[in-house]
């Protein structure tokens, strides 16, 4: 199995970081396992596969042990030694560089109550430890925006050269609501990723499946690509479109990800009806 398909938690050396080779950032990508909880409960998340009761609860974040962890693993990738690892031994020569660390992981990271201190805590160990080039990267839903600890602990971290990745999955609410089985509003999420953007430039990650046999309607990919037209109408910045598919394991045996010819013509459409850069993943 390729590595860009193995969970990070299929590697346990920690508890709080993973490495992964990441297809979306070229690389390695360092993770920071936050949070265990989450407001989605997406029909493909491997989380729910792999742990269908779901993730161990936390009751608090040991920080000093996270600083620790994400140091010691940023040096691991930085100097080699990782690669030694039976787990990354196969990694391409391309692939052996350190890309980001990114808040991700088993939940929501921004639900976390220290997500201000994590931030904190990365921005340091990147100064300290990594080339000056390597970003840190909230992967997020964006349900969390609006809140103000968020919305500052964001702030501080796109003025250190961060970045946002936000899901966006849906163009419809009756889409949303079947992707990602959530009581949060879709125009919440809407709202949040537009404000979002227009303070600084964005990168929309959306995926698509097939689902009994069915994968995303024209009338669906209309709406979807509408949406993004409707953030950049409202003085948005959206950097890039990650289009993707699925490539893990899924919670319910009727998810199939889509062709890699269908995955082109999703992005191909994006690309022509907004204008914007989109970066297609294939399954495999």
């Amino acid at each position: 199995m390729s590595l860009t398909k193995k969970h990070p938690r299929s590697y346990q050396a920690y508890q709080y970081v993973y490495p992964v080779i990441s297809r979306r950032s070229g690389g390695v990508s360092v993770g920071i396992n936050l949070c265990p909880h989450c407001n989605f409960s997406c029909i493909y998340c491997q989380v729910l596969a792999d742990s269908p009761g779901g993730s161990p609860p936390r009751s608090e974040v040991d920080l000093p042990l996270l600083d620790q962890e994400l140091r010691e693993l940023l040096s691991q990738v930085l100097d080699g030694s990782l690669f030694e690892n039976p787990w990354f031994a196969k990694t391409p020569p391309e692939k052996r560089r350190l890309s980001d660390i990114a808040f991700s992981g088993d939940g929501e990271p921004t639900l976390s109550p220290v997500f201000p201190e994590a931030v904190r805590l990365a921005l340091a160990a990147r100064n300290a430890i990594c080339p000056p080039e390597t970003k840190v990267v909230l992967i997020t839903n964006a349900t969390s925006f609006h809140v103000k600890r968020v919305a500052d602990s964001v702030e501080f971290l796109l003025q250190n050269g961060g970045e946002v990745w936000a899901k966006l999955d849906a163009g419809t609410e009756e889409h949303y609501r079947t992707m990602s089985r959530s009581a949060v509003p879709f125009g919440q999420v809407l709202q949040n990723i537009t404000a979002m953007s227009i303070r600084r430039p964005v990168v929309i990650q959306s995926l698509f499946l097939s689902l009994n046999g069915i994968g995303p309607t024209e009338s669906e990919l209309e709406s979807y690509t509408q949406r993004l037209r409707d953030i950049l109408q409202a003085g948005g910045a959206i950097s890039k479109v990650q289009i993707y598919t699925t490539a893990r394991n899924t919670p319910d045996p009727n998810i199939f990800p889509l062709s890699n010819i269908q995955v082109d013509q999703i992005a191909g459409r994006v690309r022509n009806a907004t204008g914007l850069t989109v970066d297609p993943y294939y399954s495999s």
